[in-house]
């Protein structure tokens, strides 16, 4: 029986080391910002906007950074509030969404097979301003909604922000041009270059943000980077930047894999011509 479980299990380990190799260069499909974008709706303006209603359950009088945008032929308002909260309202009714029918999420599907648009419009209020933003492919621009000027956000604007999610009075900005240990193009690329808002409370959270639209685009706190150390790079041996370029990474992954890949199919044949023979013995037996 033992023998049995052995050539059982073995086998499943060599197709977890086969799928593993497969994954290292093919992975999860993934919906970037530019593809989301390009299906959004136009926004309907008819019957807009229960802005004060929204304020009201939200208990401020000035939304300091939000979109807006459509949910199948639906406009909503997202609202970034403290600690990279967000909240999303019905800009018709002032009424909260907190979970979508399946008529929109069939609506929302059915713009991805319309044909793609060469240019996304998004309004987005940032740091006390309104801004446009506007899509080419993957590039975003923003302008200024008044001037329509090109209008890079600079580093008083993102203090503002850093001010707004969270509630900490000591946090550190940085620039970051090729990420960090938590925030970085490996298995699935992200943008860069990015903002990285680090806060000096008990669990040290960091937010990453957008320098093009100031949206939180990533948050790492204490799980996040129990997760980050003893699962992602024990299994992708991402440890540092240096093992994450490549081809040294390939050079020490490869061998790795293509090695237990190897010893789990052999350990699996020598199992099994251990237990065939018998089979066979017991069959002649029974014959004669």
């Amino acid at each position: 029986m033992h023998r049995y479980l052995g050539i059982g299990v073995g086998l499943v380990m060599a197709l977890w080391c086969v799928s593993g190799f497969v994954m290292l260069y093919v992975g999860y499909p993934r919906l970037n910002n530019a593809d989301r974008l390009n299906a959004l709706a136009p926004i309907q303006w008819q019957n807009c906007c229960a802005h004060e209603k929204i304020a009201d359950a939200l208990g401020v009088e000035v939304f300091d950074n939000f979109s807006v945008e459509s949910v199948g032929d639906r406009p909503v308002l997202r609202v970034a509030q403290s600690r990279g909260i967000r909240r999303t309202f019905d800009l018709a009714t002032g009424e909260a969404l907190d979970s979508f029918s399946e008529v929109d999420a069939l609506a929302v599907a059915k713009r991805y097979e319309e044909p793609r648009r060469d240019a996304i419009p998004l309004w987005n209020w940032l740091a006390g301003k309104l801004y446009l933003l506007a899509y080419q492919g993957s590039t975003p621009v923003r302008f200024d909604a008044t001037t329509l000027a090109a209008t890079p956000l600079d580093r008083k604007k993102f203090d503002r922000i850093a001010a707004k999610i969270s509630d900490a009075e000591k946090t550190a900005i940085d620039f970051l041009v090729e990420g960090d240990n938590y925030y970085y193009s490996g298995h699935d690329p992200v943008d860069l270059p990015i903002y990285r808002i680090t806060v000096s409370d008990a669990e040290h959270i960091r937010y990453y943000l957008s320098p093009t639209s100031g949206d939180v685009v990533g948050k790492v706190d204490t799980g996040q980077r129990h997760y980050r150390w003893f699962f992602e790079a024990l299994h992708r041996w991402d440890i540092g930047a240096s093992l994450r370029r490549r081809p040294w990474w390939d050079f020490i992954i490869l061998p790795l894999v293509l090695g237990v890949t190897v010893v789990c199919f052999t350990g699996v044949y020598m199992e099994y011509r251990r237990v065939a023979p018998k089979h066979r013995g017991a069959a002649q037996q029974l014959t004669e």
